[in-house]
């Protein structure tokens, strides 16, 4: 009567959602744009799907027929624009929510148009707030098809139930109708029984009436008590919660204080490596030898005849301050007594030489005298005069030549005698002058010596920190190029560099937590702001997408990794990441 079969295959069950979730296509060809999205969408409102390219997002569109597509104005092959108007020529998505994503809202106006009800524009890297407020305004809550038809079909249910009732109540109502006119003829028999029967009938349909009301709420509100509580529980999961909400950027993992470049000192003939002690992830300590270059051994004779250097500059000092030996003084002394004698017996011989000479001048002046006496009273010849005349004048002049001799003879003795006096002083004599000349030339060799020391200690190339060897960049024999001889890390504690945009440094605190991410790791990193950065720079890590802008000016963002997730990407430096710094504001 009441099609209570049909009723009961109608009801929805108890778990029934009445809110389908939304379909949402995110057309972006950065995987990381396309992440930090999905991560910002709750799982239990959206199901999420996405495209690399504005083709494969065209194709996904047709599949899914969805709800609202995010669409990432510059793109490799079909851009933003192009997508966009693919989509709007098709009448399945003429009126498909569009929200357009890009770093320039000049670019996306000039190339779109206004908005005006055409798109809804979201600027990168907006924060989540932002982002639910464009969804909730451009994508109403949808109620799932399914239960609409649930519904429509127990609506329908309820009606025919409804019409049921009521023909049967029309026939109720005859057949008492009929009752009521045979009855009329006994009517002055009437007692309080029979006016009760009389009004049975109203009383019967007042009945039907409220049973079917009672059903027709029933089935136009579809569920029970229990369904209506889960049903209300589905619709305060709809409602947007307090969720964390953050700052992402790209990253580079680094091991505590960076990578340090080994290289070598800089040289006009250039650094060629002659022995390499170390290979790529062996453990070294502050100070050990990596290295040594092939000047080694050339500075190393250069230090040893510095430090020999030394050592006579110091034996020359000693002698300087202990004067001359006592055998050269005796000597110089017994050089000047020699000269003495010489001078006096030199003089000696010559004054007898002359005094011999005198003598015989004398006796030739006597000679001379008599024969010109002779010669003037003509008893000799004239050539027997000159002749003794002659001998005189010999004689007077072997008389001058002596005593000229004589007189050079005093005299160069006498300058021997003082150039042996002065030697003797000097050889006797230990002046300071002298001292301080040796002291300053003890000095210098010293000084030659640590220099030679400090090129030497050049040719041995040390690790400055304990670490391990990342990687090696020459070989034995080789020149050390631009990238050194080896990266340095201390990869027991590893940080991540995050190139945070500049309008976002502000939210930035030290002690926020951060989620670290990256294709290349099948888990998640955790980690803890530890530093933020003083200075604006140019951005410096990319993403994938050679289209994406290059511009951006950036705050680096250290974060210490927790110990656990240090460990596992010991050995992934340099690796990019996605970071998400939870800022709760």
């Amino acid at each position: 009567m009441f099609h209570e079969s049909e009723s009961k295959q109608v009801h929805p069950d108890p778990t029934f959602t009445s809110i389908r979730k939304s379909k949402i296509l995110v057309i972006d060809d950065s995987l990381l744009m396309r992440k930090l999205l999905i991560d910002q969408l709750p799982s239990d409102r959206f199901d999420v799907y996405e495209a690399e390219d504005g083709e494969t997002g065209l194709a996904k569109a047709k599949e899914i027929d969805p709800d609202l597509i995010v669409l990432d104005h510059v793109m490799p092959g079909m851009d933003g624009h192009e997508v966009f108007q693919a989509l709007r020529e098709q009448l399945q998505f003429a009126n498909t929510p569009i929200i357009v994503m890009s770093g320039r809202y000049d670019e996306v106006v000039q190339k779109f148009g206004s908005p005006l009800g055409q798109y809804d524009f979201l600027p990168k890297q907006a924060s989540h707030d932002r982002l639910q407020d464009r969804l909730n305004a451009v994508l109403p809550m949808t109620v799932s098809e399914s239960h609409v038809e649930a519904e429509t079909t127990s609506v329908n249910v309820a009606v025919r139930d409804i019409a049921a009732v009521m023909a049967h109540l029309g026939q109720l109502e005859n057949r008492l109708v009929e009752e009521s006119n045979e009855n009329q003829a006994s009517a002055y028999f009437s007692t309080p029984q029979n006016n009760l029967r009389s009004q049975l009938p109203l009383i019967l349909i007042t009945a039907a009436i409220s049973a079917v009301v009672a059903i027709f709420f029933y089935n136009f509100t579809g569920t029970p008590l229990e369904q209506r509580t889960a049903i209300a529980k589905n619709n305060k999961a709809l409602t947007p919660q307090s969720t964390l909400k953050g700052i992402a950027a790209l990253g580079r993992l680094e091991p505590q204080g960076e990578i340090t470049k080994l290289s070598a000192p800089n040289s006009l003939e250039g650094s060629r490596i002659e022995q390499l002690f170390v290979k790529e992830g062996d453990v070294v300590k502050a100070g050990q030898i990596v290295a040594t270059l092939d000047s080694q051994t050339s500075r190393l004779a250069a230090w040893r005849q510095a430090q020999s250097k030394i050592l006579t500059a110091k034996a020359e000092l000693v002698k300087v301050k202990a004067g001359a030996k006592s055998g050269d003084i005796d000597a110089q002394k017994a050089n000047v007594i020699r000269l003495n004698a010489e001078l006096n017996g030199g003089v000696a011989t010559q004054e007898a030489e002359i005094a011999r000479i005198q003598a015989d001048l004398r006796n030739a002046q006597a000679e001379n005298d008599r024969y010109q006496k002779l010669y003037a009273e003509g008893g000799i010849s004239k050539s027997e005069s000159d002749s003794k005349r002659l001998r005189l004048e010999t004689v007077q002049n072997q008389l001058s030549a002596a005593q000229a001799s004589l007189g050079r003879l005093v005299e160069t003795v006498k300058a021997q005698q003082k150039e042996a006096e002065s030697t003797l002083n000097s050889v006797s004599e230990v002046r300071p002058v002298d001292i301080q000349v040796a002291e300053s030339e003890v000095q210098a060799a010293i000084l030659s010596a640590e220099k030679a020391k400090a090129d030497l200690d050049l040719t041995y190339i040390r690790s400055p920190i304990d670490g391990i060897i990342l990687d090696t960049h020459v070989r034995a024999g080789e020149v050390v190029g631009t990238q050194g001889i080896a990266s340095i890390g201390r990869t027991d504690r590893m940080y991540v560099t995050a190139e945070v945009y500049e309008t976002d440094i502000g939210k930035v605190r030290i002690g926020q937590p951060v989620s670290v991410s990256s294709d290349a790791l099948p888990y998640k990193l955790k980690g803890q702001v530890s530093e933020v950065g003083l200075q604006v720079k140019k951005q410096g890590i990319f993403d994938v997408n050679p289209l994406t802008n290059t511009d951006y000016k950036v705050v680096e963002v250290k974060v210490r990794l927790e110990p656990l997730s240090s460990r596992k990407v010991a050995g992934f430096s340099n690796l990019q990441v996605q970071t998400v710094i939870q800022t709760n504001s």
